[in-house]
């Protein structure tokens, strides 16, 4: 699970090739991953892979812990088939 990776900082790379499940969150307002980046990344991530943008939200999530929240429990009880 990747909660506002900060792609421009880091080399997330082995994201893009891990069969791994996952799980990647980021803000519409994030101040150092514009969303078309983030969705860009997100697109070239090896399967099983999900992903969402949270509207409202800057890169700490600021008054949206609880859509965070929601997501990563939905991703965490949703049947492996459906990721």
């Amino acid at each position: 699970i990747g909660v506002g990776l900060p792609l421009r900082k880091y080399d997330f790379g082995f994201l893009e090739r891990s069969r791994k499940p996952k799980l990647l969150l980021l803000g519409d307002r994030d101040e150092f991953v514009p969303a078309g980046e983030f969705e860009a990344f997100a697109s070239r991530c090896a399967p099983p892979v999900d992903w969402q943008v949270i509207p409202d939200s800057d890169h700490l999530f600021t008054r949206r812990a609880a859509a965070v929240e929601d997501a990563v429990f939905a991703w965490l009880t949703s049947s492996p088939e459906a990721r």
